[in-house]
């Protein structure tokens, strides 16, 4: 019979006894992702922890660039962190 800490130490995400320095969701996106111009929704709702229903009703206000492409949309970076950033309360904290 296989243990279940047995069973779990075959997936590298749940080895026990490894230090890590990276949470889950830091995991997902690759960093070369990050540094990319032009995002698609997953990588843009990693990004900035905003749902894919909020990032399409942003983009069709206009609010934040984006590009279709055949089926595929592309958001663009500097347009997304524009907005998140005229977004911000710089004169009071948010706790998250």
């Amino acid at each position: 019979m296989l243990d279940y800490a047995m069973y779990l130490s075959r997936f590298p995400r749940y080895r026990q006894n490894q230090s890590r320095t990276t949470t889950d969701r830091e995991e997902t996106v690759s960093d070369t992702a990050m540094r990319r111009e032009w995002l698609s929704y997953a990588e843009a709702q990693e990004l900035t922890h905003l749902g894919r229903t909020t990032l399409w009703a942003i983009i069709s206000r206009g609010e934040v660039k984006a590009a279709r492409v055949g089926r595929a949309v592309r958001i663009n970076r500097a347009s997304l962190e524009g907005y998140m950033e005229h977004r911000t309360h710089p004169n009071r904290e948010i706790d998250g």
